[in-house]
């Protein structure tokens, strides 16, 4: 059986392009091998749900929130639609979107919010368009003035 799960596992391999490094491309693995731990949860049974129920049905794990679960979704289920929002990308959600975000705190609300405004902007992959964003701002590309 847990051979079955980690084969649940689905390593994106665009993450290597984006140079994020290990510990992201491992939250479905940890996610699989938590459920298996809790009683069986396993990714598959997931497959044919849209983003907004897959990450419904994993935000019911314990320990798992909306950013645990989006992870999952985007690097461990293929929904390239889905966008971890953490420090980092609320703020620079809140640069792309000036006028679209009034609140200064990140609510579950607002997190909602800013998920919509990025697949509103970005498409089908508005999840990669965030990492991409988010790996830019690592490496300072938006810094003010440039």
């Amino acid at each position: 059986e847990l051979v079955e799960v980690l084969e649940d596992c689905r390593v994106r391999p665009a993450l290597q392009v984006v140079e994020l490094g290990v510990a992201l491309h491992v939250h479905g693995c940890t996610a699989a091998l938590a459920g298996f731990a809790l009683g069986g949860f396993a990714l598959g049974g997931l497959e044919g749900l849209d983003y907004w129920q897959t990450k419904a049905e994993l935000i019911k794990l314990p320990s798992v929130g909306p950013a645990t679960a989006d992870w999952i979704c985007l690097f461990g289920l293929g929904q390239d639609g889905a966008v971890p929002i953490d420090v980092r990308t609320w703020n620079l959600a809140r640069r792309i979107f000036p006028g679209e975000i009034t609140t200064k705190t990140l609510t579950p609300k607002t997190y909602e919010r800013v998920v919509r405004l990025f697949q509103a902007r970005f498409g089908e992959t508005a999840g990669w368009a965030q990492e991409y964003l988010y790996y830019g701002s690592r490496r300072g590309l938006f810094r003010r003035g440039r």
